[in-house]
């Protein structure tokens, strides 16, 4: 899988080296994308602070993840998706936010379990500037942009 600026998404064969699938976003330049670990699902996030779910095997439109009162959605450009290994239907997110819950400015990192179909949760984070978001043994590892040292 690939993303790129202008909005196309492309599904490789690398072995043979032919697409295999196009998908276009092209009002959304594309930051990040990641692919859960059975490959059934993969995730795209950008400029227009949306994160969208496709599913390979159906290759039709995408499911935009939304917000709920409780757990905001992205308010700013994502930069960064990560599947969960052991759990194929939990992403993270994170990107330039500024949201403001319950009248506090906050920098999230967003937690969406698929099954919901919107966001599940949050945890107070960085502000995430480029590809920078992992998980392992439950532990995540991000990068963050400072403005102060």
């Amino acid at each position: 899988m690939a993303c790129y600026s202008n909005g196309t998404t492309l599904f490789w064969h690398t072995t043979s080296k032919t697409i295999l699938h196009r998908y276009e976003d092209s009002e959304n330049p594309l930051n990040t994308i990641d692919i859960n670990y059975d490959a059934s699902k993969f995730a795209t996030g950008g400029t227009d602070t949306e994160v969208k779910l496709y599913d390979v095997g159906k290759k039709s439109p995408p499911t935009i993840l939304e917000g709920t009162p409780t757990a905001p959605k992205h308010s700013n450009r994502i930069y960064a998706l990560k599947f969960l290994k052991n759990d194929p239907n939990i992403l993270l997110s994170a990107g330039w936010d500024n949201v403001i819950v319950l009248y506090i400015l906050l920098k999230l990192i967003l937690i969406h379990d698929l099954r919901m179909g919107h966001t599940a949760g949050f945890i107070f984070g960085p502000k995430v500037y480029s590809e920078s978001l992992d998980i392992k043994d439950n532990i995540i590892l991000t990068g963050s942009f400072r403005e102060k040292r």
